[in-house]
């Protein structure tokens, strides 16, 4: 099962938090190596994902398909549903939001899969300093955790053997 881990010190979303961001990080152990290709589309693919999907093709106009979700994992493409790609790794991938506000992080090593999120810090127009997080997102942490750790699981189990 998913749990809290501490965000690794090479995490690619962690300058979100040195910046006055919120940064989460779960980590699972699995019982083979995975490529972070595989990690990728097990996410974007699996049933609890796909729920997401439906509802930003129909709220926000974002359509996708599992075959865009192997092309992202692949680097062919560099943007899925209402996510375009920040950063990528041989290990880690970084996808920021179509608002960008909030970010999702992904990394493979060794038996362990990770899966994190940032929430960027808006910076007050007069003196360019990060402002607090938006009540709205520190309201609703408690669901944000649960669904992340859910997320992660729906994708371990996505898989391939």
């Amino acid at each position: 099962m998913a749990s809290p881990s501490p965000v690794p010190g090479d995490a690619l979303h962690i300058r979100y938090r040195d910046e006055g961001g919120h940064i989460d990080c779960y980590r699972t152990d699995i019982d083979r190596a995975v490529t972070l290709a595989q990690f990728v589309v097990g996410f974007y693919t699996s049933p609890l994902f796909k729920v997401e999907r439906v509802i930003l093709k129909w709220l926000v106009s974002k359509p996708s398909s599992d075959a865009e979700a192997g092309q992202l994992a692949r680097g062919e493409i560099d943007h899925f549903a209402a996510w375009t790609t920040e950063a990528r790794t041989e290990s880690q991938l970084l996808m920021r939001d179509y608002q960008g506000m909030t970010l999702s992080w992904f990394k493979v090593e060794d038996h362990h899969l990770y899966f994190g999120t940032a929430i960027a810090a808006a910076k007050s127009r007069k003196t360019g300093q990060p402002r607090q997080i938006p009540a709205m997102f520190r309201w609703t942490m408690w669901f944000h955790s649960l669904y992340s750790r859910a997320l992660l699981w729906s994708a371990i189990r996505n898989l391939p053997r």
